[in-house]
């Protein structure tokens, strides 16, 4: 099946320390099609690699939602397919 790579950038404006870390990284555990997560605090954003078939961007802020962050908004940078 062809992978279509996606890097999805979160705004969370609520993200204050490497607890918001955690909460990220269980986030992701529960998403299938995530590779990678990048998660820069002292910007107050989320980096998520990801196949965009399997799981779109707005699954994912639904997963960073319920882990009790705003997200305050998302941009999407397709790749090459792999």
């Amino acid at each position: 099946m062809t992978r279509t790579r996606t890097r999805t950038r979160l705004a969370l404006p609520d993200m204050t320390c490497a607890h918001g870390e955690q909460a990220i990284e269980g986030a992701r555990s529960r998403l299938d099609g995530v590779d990678g997560v990048t998660v820069d605090i002292a910007g107050k954003v989320v980096d998520v690699d990801h196949d965009a078939r399997a799981v779109s961007a707005g699954s994912i802020a639904h997963a960073v939602k319920e882990q009790g962050y705003t997200v305050a908004g998302h941009d999407e940078t397709r790749g090459d397919a792999a």
